[in-house]
């Protein structure tokens, strides 16, 4: 049974609209989170033809984030259930904005002389990496605290749709500005997003819901072990590090294999690459809202399990016709779809974490990313370095083969009916 205590709410937005706006800013943060992770992999070419940079070498900088961010899921997630989302998200989106700037300070003389550009690059990354990781275990905070379980998937793909519209923006966006101002100058411009929205999120962002009087407790040192012993925890954390490999290969290696093997320009490239993440603006609140009709028709187990499984088979099957397409266009097609798809289920694991460990929502949510990130980090590296050896087709071919694995996996997934009072809903939101 849940520990409940009344709770007072930490944002100033009160009234039936106000989980609705809280929603909407998680949103904003995602978007604004994966445009300053992503912009990099779009200025890779001009990043490395200035720092004499070859592709393994990139990839350990695009892992050396992922290293940072993997390591301190599981730590901002507990930072997050014992300080609220309030001050741990606006400050971490303050350090975005400064490290931000200080990447663009990268060939500056005095960090040349001193460590070179490429460790700087390394190690700047690598803290870059520290200050976003608190951003997704503490949304899955504020979802958790401000929707019912059986409207979490569905709430959880308003953070998801961010992510595809930030991936979306973001190459024409930073492809434009870099070819017009360079990439130091189009990092500085992106450095001020992430400034304003600290602010905002500083001022009217929370995780207590003031009408809510039986928000779980505060997450104590006696219930932190108890995500780290749960078999299903483990496994749905297993099955999210495959399925997040999958997912980096876009995120970090689709615009440069669209330019290095199926040869489009950088112009075209930049729009090409944001296809998939357009879809999963359309796919993930569809995946959302079909997980939670699922579990509501088919029962928890069986409603949560069928979507992931063959979403994820069907994602590969894509993905190995892609690799081998002769056609390049009909290839984007193919790959683009395996990307949304992939996304498609994303709300799914998330709302299985948070019903995992209900109130230890921003631990449970940081251990999950924390294995999909550390998924991440070995894609970014491990994906060149096949594709060196084996080529890309090869590549793609094992990258399907690990989609497969996820999808399987979920057979071994148990979750149980609720067993906690549901976050009731505000009568004036029933109107």
């Amino acid at each position: 049974m849940s520990n409940s205590t009344p709770c007072r709410s930490d944002s100033p937005l009160q009234g039936s609209g106000a989980r609705w706006i809280i929603l909407a800013l998680l949103g904003a943060v995602s978007t604004i989170s994966y445009i300053e992770r992503v912009c990099i992999s779009v200025m890779s070419p001009l990043i490395m033809q200035d720092l004499s940079l070859d592709q393994p070498r990139m990839g350990q900088v695009f892992s050396a984030f992922l290293l940072g961010y993997s390591l301190f899921q599981y730590w901002s997630g507990s930072l997050a259930d014992r300080l609220g989302s309030r001050r741990v998200l606006a400050w971490a989106m303050l350090g975005w904005g400064v490290l931000t700037v200080v990447t663009a300070t990268i060939e500056a003389p005095f960090i040349v002389a001193t460590v070179g550009s490429f460790a700087a690059l390394l190690a700047v990354r690598f803290v870059f990496g520290i200050t976003e990781s608190p951003t997704y275990p503490t949304s899955s905070r504020v979802v958790s605290s401000w929707f019912r379980g059986t409207e979490q998937a569905r709430a959880w793909s308003v953070p998801c749709i961010g992510m595809g519209l930030g991936s979306a923006i973001a190459p024409p966006v930073v492809a434009r500005l870099m070819l017009a101002w360079g990439w130091k100058q189009a990092l500085l411009m992106l450095s001020a997003p992430a400034f304003l929205l600290a602010a905002i999120w500083g001022r009217i962002g929370g995780d207590k819901p003031g009408w809510n009087s039986t928000q779980p407790a505060a997450a104590s040192k006696r219930s932190e072990p108890s995500v780290l012993r749960n078999r299903n925890a483990w496994i749905l954390t297993a099955s999210y590090f495959l399925n997040n490999y999958v997912s980096y290969v876009f995120v970090f290696w689709f615009f440069p294999y669209l330019v290095q093997v199926r040869k489009f320009d950088i112009l075209e490239s930049s729009w090409l690459a944001t296809a998939p993440w357009i879809l999963t603006i359309i796919l993930s609140p569809l995946g959302g809202s079909m997980s939670d009709w699922l579990i509501r028709r088919f029962g928890d187990i069986r409603g949560r399990r069928g979507l992931p499984i063959v979403s994820m088979i069907v994602a590969a099957a894509l993905l190995w016709l892609g690799a081998q397409e002769a056609n390049a266009y009909l290839a984007v097609l193919e790959l683009t779809l395996c990307e949304g798809i992939i996304m498609f289920v994303d709300p799914v694991y998330w709302a299985t974490a948070m019903k995992i460990a209900p109130d230890s929502s921003g631990r449970s949510g940081g251990m999950i990313n924390m294995g999909g990130n550390l998924g991440g980090f070995v894609s970014a590296s491990l994906t060149p370095w096949v594709a060196a050896r084996i080529g890309w087709l090869g590549s793609l071919r094992f990258t399907a083969a690990l989609s497969v694995a996820a999808a399987l996996s979920w057979f071994a997934i148990r979750t149980r009916p609720e067993t906690t009072a549901a976050v009731p809903t505000p009568a004036s939101d029933l109107l």
